[in-house]
């Protein structure tokens, strides 16, 4: 399976998310509008989870189960968020998956984003969460960070899910496909 990065023919340019540089670490987040991701992530199982959601009832799906109904590709859901608070500080990681390689996620499960260690990286995070919960619209990026010890770049799908009969974003769902192997950097 071939895996395509935008920094290879994307038909427009992407548009820097956020951009942050200190002494632990560095994260970049380049995001690019859905026709894009449409065109790059054509087969691979982001575009099968896309399908997956685009096709639940409503302007935003309530019904997501990808655990039961997408199972050989469910690996790709890396988390789930609670973003009913107000102040986004407070959205809530629900489950993350736990990288195997590095460890990365552990401890992230039932955490508020204002409580993770890396006070920018978390109001990047939030910035994007914020942004898919009011447009409804699903968001794509190509993220490249290190973050301590550990490398990675990888292209991300966020999807807005409501559990509302009102159709309100809830939850998010963040789907990864790496683009290259996550990794642990040795001084």
């Amino acid at each position: 399976m071939e895996i395509k990065s935008f920094n290879n023919g994307a038909r427009s340019r992407p548009q820097i998310s956020s951009r942050i540089s200190m002494e632990y670490g560095e994260h970049l987040s380049l995001s690019y509008n859905i026709d894009d991701f449409l065109i790059f992530e054509d087969g691979q199982p982001l575009a099968e989870i896309f399908d997956y959601w685009s096709q639940q009832e409503g302007t935003v799906p309530s019904h997501w189960a990808p655990e039961m109904d997408l199972p050989q590709i469910f690996g790709h859901v890396s988390a789930c968020i609670d973003v009913s608070a107000t102040d986004p500080a407070y959205f809530r990681i629900v489950s993350h998956r736990i990288c195997p390689l590095t460890g990365r996620g552990a401890g992230w499960g039932d955490i508020l984003l204002k409580d993770i260690g890396w006070s920018e990286y978390a109001t990047s995070l939030a910035a994007d969460y914020t942004f898919c919960r009011r447009s409804q619209i699903p968001e794509f990026h190509e993220i490249k960070q290190k973050i301590g010890a550990i490398s990675s770049r990888y292209n991300r799908l966020i999807l807005p899910v409501s559990d509302t009969p009102n159709g309100k974003v809830t939850k998010l769902y963040t789907c990864i496909q790496n683009l290259a192997q996550n990794r642990v950097v040795t001084p």
